[in-house]
């Protein structure tokens, strides 16, 4: 990439400033391929972690969450009426 900046400036022929804008454009799309891969690579190698999960908790934390926001809901509901 530091290359096709260095011939920008260097270069005046138009048909070698278009090949370099080229290896530009593909050593950009590597560059993003690598990071592509090394991402790959980092969520491969993480070791997994196995762990008890209480459904029943969480089901009542949701319903009482949901059942809350619901009594609320309605409460401003009624409010809003008798006005």
């Amino acid at each position: 990439m530091g290359l096709a900046e260095v011939a920008k400036i260097t270069i005046k022929d138009e048909s070698a400033l278009e090949l370099f804008r080229k290896v530009d454009e593909t050593a950009r799309n590597l560059d993003k391929m690598l990071v592509k891969l090394q991402s790959i690579s980092d969520v491969g190698s993480q070791e997994l972690i196995f762990k008890e999960v209480l459904l029943r908790e969480i089901f009542e934390m949701v319903l009482t969450i949901a059942w809350t926001s619901i009594n609320n809901f309605v409460s401003r509901c009624r409010f809003a009426r008798r006005r």
